[in-house]
């Protein structure tokens, strides 16, 4: 690799990319066009620069100043005199090889005529580029039109944040919720409506290029984490089903050429102990890589059960990922990889948190006119949980005694011990082949398997009125291929996607012991095939058009029997139902310079029909939602600001709705909704220390004309719900954290961070009755870290949720008794611990 003559430091990545290229760079190092999403190698000057290429990363210690400056290429494409024409490779490499030596002198001349010190406060300012795959091609997030958060693996590990739900309240308009040990990911309102076998939501995720079709396998898919990405909106092009609110990527860490090994361990209240680490490196230079990751987290009960002394909401979970890429030739990539996890957890717990009939505001939970019957039986299971007479938590009052009741939320008080257990393992194999400079060929091929048992006590109480057991496993299997290519101005991808699902599930109630009433059991499959097209036109530099189309068609079967708790009882024969759905869409972007990129979408996503096993209803029809955006992307003030917005309106038809019914959650389909809202994501970094950032949404969605019946108040009749908001999500909410860096003397540094999340009030079910509701709520995070010179270990203290707030993640207005107790599972509450790593 060539250095300027006089050993100079190179100039910053942005005075550089604007005096030579259309794209920012890191720095002019190599030689690269990048086609059809992939990169292709060059000779800077004669001298080959592969190993740089593929490391994408080095570092150049200059002889003048002895430092090791951290050197990126970035879509290196060299300005031209006919500006948007793609060249050819014989005239790219020779172009580029003289622009690159050109701007390397000169800057190399320009940087000698600065002070060194001036000079590094100006190109450490610059914040960094972010490269995300969201489009299934390397792009910048900046240049992307598209309302997409990405969050860099590192960023991730420094705030402790080690599953999906560890992102909550982080990311403009995601709200995250667990609920019985299933992770429920909802994006502008949108999300999964219920939970059981073969229940999926409407946000599709991701992990290594996998759909993971089962929400269980998501809380432990963050291992090993290079970058999460977060498209909010509508993705039926490119992500296909189950993607009507968006989509999530979690892009796992590739081999490195390179030998590198790095981990942490960390320990804090609660017993909590959690190990993270790596080794990744090549066993044949050039031709394979390997790398290995792997997870493992404890921590004992937040809560108390009172009646048996011991503390549940615990969990114990780990998981590996092995990844082997090996390179035959310079146009040929194979990537295997397989991942293993498993997980046992007492969070499947429902704190009591009222009464059906009032919850802390009298006069505006339930109408009044509630059935008397229905109240006194509601009365007579709550004074099971606690006795008469005693101070109330929030001043509650039995609806029959007029006496207190005591209600702890910190607390449990159930004599059962609930179970959550989770196993599941994967294996992918994904190929890239270049078939040409202008055209690549993709196929990915995975399979997965997992487990998964619920035992909870639903009836909350130290009676054995009503527990629960489910089971399932699910096999899945899917193929998707891509066909990437470019020609003159236009850029393009063709695909095509299949998945096979099979779950075998079973579920039992225990009413009366030792006999009890069973949930349905048997079997449900799901077939889906799908096609799909994407090209940009580029009419000129400034200004392209993206249109794009996916047709898919499913079939979906079940074959149970049913002896169910609740209306709907006695045997279901097997039933079939198949669905179908072309979905368009069309971007118009326009970037006036390259700190600008303006954009407008019309989409359509579409989330399938098919059938809830625990309810055992009729099929669900399937929910079609029409986005129309706008948002911009600038970088202000020589890139120290950076600011996105954007701004949408929601048409949805047939939106699928949970619906509580007695212990089981059905799904019902409304008729329609809208949802008007937008994002806001603020960056800034005024001096090279110092980073801050906000970020807020607006989610105000309601439903059209719905008309149901509450099942555990049918004593109202028929209610229309026109104008309710949508569940588990707050209207408003935002995200503030500073994070500043003091350099010491000797290398090392103190790397202090704060941040607050608020999030409005939201309700848990349709009816917006206030008695199952979070209030709003904010919190507080914390952080101390310590770097070693040279960065080779850290040792740092967290807090999380510092002035420990209650915060429920999933509320139950449910029962056998109209008026029966409210229960709900909770968040994490206060916790904070000191936490050890090391890189190398």
């Amino acid at each position: 690799m060539r250095q300027p003559s006089n050993g100079a430091e190179i100039i910053g990545p942005s005075r550089l990319s604007r005096r030579c290229f259309d794209e920012p760079t890191g720095a002019v190092v190599a030689a690269k066009k990048r086609v059809s999403g992939n990169w292709r190698n060059a000779n800077v000057g004669g001298s080959n620069i592969n190993a740089v290429i593929k490391s994408r990363n080095v570092r150049w210690s200059t002889k003048r100043t002895e430092k090791r400056v951290f050197l990126r290429t970035l879509n290196l494409v060299p300005k031209s005199k006919k500006r948007g024409n793609l060249m050819t490779k014989s005239k790219y490499t020779g172009l580029l090889t003289g622009v690159a030596l050109t701007c390397l002198a000169s800057s190399a001349l320009a940087q000698d005529q600065t002070s060194e010190g001036a000079a590094a406060t100006s190109d450490s300012v610059q914040m960094d580029e972010i490269v995300i795959t969201a489009e299934k091609r390397e792009s910048s997030i900046q240049k992307t039109a598209l309302s997409i958060t990405a969050l860099a693996g590192a960023d991730l590990a420094k705030k402790g944040i080690g599953s999906v739900e560890g992102i909550v309240g982080q990311i403009a308009g995601v709200a995250v919720n667990n609920e019985s040990g299933t992770t429920k990911v909802n994006i502008r309102g949108l999300g999964l409506s219920s939970f059981g076998p073969a229940v999926e939501g409407s946000v599709a995720v991701y992990a290594g290029g996998v759909y993971l079709a089962h929400a269980n396998e998501i809380g432990g898919a963050f291992i090993d984490v290079q970058r999460l990405e977060v498209l909010r909106g509508p993705q039926g092009t490119l992500y296909g089903r189950n993607s009507t609110g968006g989509a999530v990527n979690i892009i796992p860490n590739a081999p490195t050429e390179e030998f590198h090994a790095g981990g942490s361990v960390s320990y804090g209240n609660y017993n909590s102990f959690e190990l993270n680490g790596f080794v990744s490196g090549a066993v044949i230079p050039d031709v394979l890589k390997v790398r290995f990751g792997g997870q493992y987290q404890r921590h004992g009960g937040y809560s108390l059960n009172v009646p048996t002394g011991e503390h549940f909401d615990s969990l114990n979970q780990g998981g590996f990922r092995g990844t082997m890429e090996y390179t035959p030739t310079d146009r040929l990539k194979i990537t295997l990889a397989g991942d293993y996890y498993h997980g046992e957890d007492t969070s499947v717990t429902v704190h009591y948190i009222g009464d059906g009939i009032q919850r802390r505001f009298a006069d505006q939970l339930v109408p009044k006119a509630v059935n008397p019957t229905a109240a006194a039986a509601a009365a007579a299971l709550i004074t099971t949980v606690r006795p008469l007479g005693v101070t109330a938590y929030g001043g509650i009052t039995n609806p029959v005694d007029s006496n207190s009741m005591a209600i702890d939320p910190q607390n449990l008080y159930q004599n059962n011990r609930p179970d959550s257990t989770r196993t599941y393992y994967g294996f992918s194999g994904i190929l890239d082949y270049e078939i040409s400079d202008d055209l690549s060929f993709k196929s990915i091929t995975a399979y997965r398997n997992g487990q998964y048992s619920n035992y909870l006590d639903l009836d909350r109480t130290t009676g054995d009125a009503v527990n629960y057991d489910q089971f399932e496993n699910w096999r899945q299997f899917s193929q998707e291929l891509q066909l990437i290519g470019e020609t003159g101005k236009l850029s393009y991808i063709l695909g095509a996607y299949y998945l096979n699902d099979r779950v075998p599930y079973a579920g039992y109630v225990f009413e009366t012991p030792p006999f009890g009433t069973f949930l349905p059991y048997g079997a449900a499959k799901t077939n889906a095939y799908a096609a799909f097209a994407q090209a940009t036109y580029a009419f000129t530099p400034e200004l392209k058009l993206t249109v794009g189309g996916r047709y898919g068609y499913e079939r979906r079967f079940r074959s149970e029997f049913v002896d169910n708790y609740g209306a709907l009882q006695g045997p279901i024969l097997p039933d079939r139902v198949s669905f179908s759905k072309f979905t368009p869409k069309a971007t118009l972007d326009y970037q006036p310079s390259n700190d600008v990129t303006l954009y407008a979408t019309v989409a359509q996503g579409f989330k399938s029909g098919g059938f809830l096993i625990s309810a055992a209803q009729g099929p669900i029809e399937p929910e079609t939602v029409w986005d129309y955006e706008a948002g911009a992307k600038l970088r202000l003030f020589n890139n120290h600001v950076q600011l996105n917005v954007s701004g949408y309106h929601y048409d949805y038809k047939n939106i699928q709705t949970p619906i509580v019914n007695g212990f089981v959650i059905a799904v019902a389909n409304a008729a329609s909704a809208t949802v008007d809202g937008g994002e806001v994501e603020l960056t800034v970094q005024p001096v090279r220390d110092l980073k801050l950032t906000a970020s807020g949404s607006l989610i105000d969605g309601k439903f059209g004309e719905f008309i149901t019946q509450n099942p555990q108040y049918t004593s109202l009749g028929l209610l229309n719900l026109k104008g309710n908001r949508l569940p588990f999500n707050s209207k408003w909410s935002y995200y503030l954290d500073a994070v500043y860096t003091i350099h010491l003397p000797d290398g090392a540094s103190i790397e202090p961070q704060v941040s607050y999340t608020w999030r409005g009030l939201k309700y848990f079910d349709a009816f917006n009755l206030r008695n199952n509701f979070q209030k709003a709520v904010g919190t507080i995070d914390a952080r101390l870290r310590y770097s070693s010179p040279g960065q080779k270990w850290y040792l740092e203290g967290f807090g999380k949720n510092l002035t420990n707030e209650f915060v429920i993640s999933q509320g139950y207005a449910s029962g056998v008794y109209q008026g029966s107790p409210i229960g709900a599972q909770r968040e994490a509450p206060r916790t904070y611990g000191v936490r050890l790593g090391f890189n190398y």
